[in-house]
């Protein structure tokens, strides 16, 4: 979210935030799930920007009528990715690479298509907190017959270069699934201990 919205006064936060809690209500109901009411133009933006406004508020000062919870209600009701889990991206082999000090025994194979990790990390500035994001690793996998339904969806333009990436979220993982093709890509929901039973997985193979 922009700066100047986190500098606001205490009363035009609150009308932002009622102006965006109306916002995801018309969005489920009237709106019909289109994002061009939404004042963030994305349910991701919108969510994430409810939250950092809200984290803004000093929290003696946070309004009733809107909660993290309430954030995480509108969150689950809006989302339109599709849940996976850990058994979909179950796979032999799959281990994890210094893509910087590569050797030859980390080359991909055939068989396999590429994997990185984003991890949200948070820092404090000035007295504000902010997130961004941190490599958290990358590596090779081969396609196990969950991924291979999901990418069968894709446009398959460049199969030969399909990847996957991992982007960290408050509560869950963005797992988006690409044929090599930006333009062509599916996005899915990886619940926070999918991942870590998954990863698990690499950790003991390495």
């Amino acid at each position: 979210m922009d700066a100047k919205y986190l500098e606001m006064t205490l009363e035009e936060k609150y009308q932002l935030l009622d102006r965006m809690k109306s916002d995801c209500e018309y969005y489920l109901n009237g709106g019909r799930k289109q994002v061009k009411y939404l004042w963030s133009k994305s349910v991701d933006a919108q969510i994430s920007n409810m939250k950092e406004l809200l984290s803004s508020i000093p929290q003696e000062k946070r309004p009733e009528w809107l909660t993290y919870a309430d954030i995480k209600r509108y969150s689950d009701a809006m989302d339109h990715r599709r849940v996976i889990t850990a058994e979909t991206l179950a796979a032999p082999g799959a281990r994890l690479i210094n893509l910087l000090e590569h050797t030859r025994s980390e080359y991909r194979h055939d068989d396999e298509i590429l994997f990185s990790i984003r991890r949200r990390v948070y820092k404090e500035e000035d007295g504000k907190k902010f997130f961004s994001y941190n490599s958290g690793g990358y590596g090779y996998t081969k396609v196990s017959p969950g991924m291979e339904e999901i990418f069968n969806t894709l446009l398959q333009e460049r199969p030969g270069n399909r990847r996957i990436e991992f982007v960290e979220w408050d509560d869950s993982w963005n797992v988006v699934f690409y044929d090599g093709n930006y333009l062509s890509s599916v996005t899915c929901r990886l619940e926070k201990s999918e991942f870590t039973e998954w990863y698990r997985t690499l950790e003991t193979a390495a």
